[in-house]
């Protein structure tokens, strides 16, 4: 089924549609504001794989010269390893989105955001946080709340949500957001010498506009009714954590007290070799 939906978000038109694209996916979404188109797919496996004990998540952002209409030049036409900003741009992808899976969840996920096509004048890293997100919440795996990110500028003592590049240029603040309804999950960014109260109003200002997308998130789950599938999580050994704890936390309370850096160091590694 093809089901596609806009939704004004600040002073952008966001159009989100599934069901054309990458159908074998277990989620996918083509996420346009302007001329940025972003492809937003995830796969992930039914069941953990024989006695795996960590949740292999791999999120990728991929930007490539098609994107701007181009081939790359010269004798070598392939386009090399990840550039620094693909590289960071994943990093912001996945520190939002890792800590929403339930505990004990270990079956692989993939998430792949792609740019079709590019737009110079709109800021990519905040559209595709939120187009990972809600290619997560609309497949079928077991990913409970719609997570969003915004990036947040201010011009002239005024916050404007997802700013231009012409606009960021001459914002003092530059904030990368990512968040659920309820909760501010991951900050990233950098500023000119602001205040507390300031970053403050600028990280409210930001969580207030992705409960907006949030809440169209959820409409939109809901006009496709997608059933989640079934999982079994990995249960801890609650008796073997507890006395792990009492064995090692007071040790590690006293050491991070410690001013020294290598004394510390040496304090946390005499708590923790007895247990190797």
């Amino acid at each position: 089924m093809f089901y596609s939906e806009n939704f004004l978000f600040g002073k952008d038109t966001i159009s989100v549609e599934t069901g054309k694209i990458a159908k074998q996916a277990d989620g996918s979404i083509v996420y346009r504001v302007g001329n940025l188109v972003l492809l937003a797919t995830v796969c992930g496996l039914d069941e953990p794989k024989e006695n795996q004990d960590f949740f292999p998540l791999s999120c990728d952002y991929i930007e490539k010269m098609y994107a701007v209409g181009r081939v790359p030049s010269g004798y070598i036409k392939r386009e090399s390893k990840p550039s620094e900003k693909e590289v960071l741009i994943s990093r912001m992808i996945d520190r939002p989105i890792r800590p929403m899976f339930p505990e004990g969840y270990f079956a692989d996920v993939q998430v792949i955001v792609q740019v079709l096509s590019a737009d110079k004048e709109v800021s990519i890293a905040g559209h595709a946080i939120t187009a990972a997100g809600l290619s997560l919440y609309c497949s079928n795996i077991p990913f409970p709340k719609p997570v969003s990110g915004v990036q947040i500028g201010r011009i002239d003592g005024k916050f404007v949500l997802n700013p231009s590049l012409k606009e960021m240029a001459i914002s003092d603040i530059d904030l990368i957001v990512g968040g659920t309804e309820d909760s501010v999950v991951m900050i990233e960014g950098e500023a000119n010498e602001i205040s507390n109260e300031e970053l403050l109003e600028a990280i409210k200002f930001a969580h207030d506009s992705i409960k907006q997308f949030s809440q169209f998130q959820c409409k939109f789950l809901q006009k496709m009714r997608v059933e989640k599938r079934k999982i079994s999580l990995v249960q801890k050994d609650a008796n073997l954590f507890k006395q792990v704890k009492d064995f090692v936390y007071q040790k590690m309370v006293t050491a991070n007290k410690c001013s020294d850096k290598k004394e510390k160091s040496t304090d946390c590694d005499s708590a923790l070799i007895p247990l190797l």
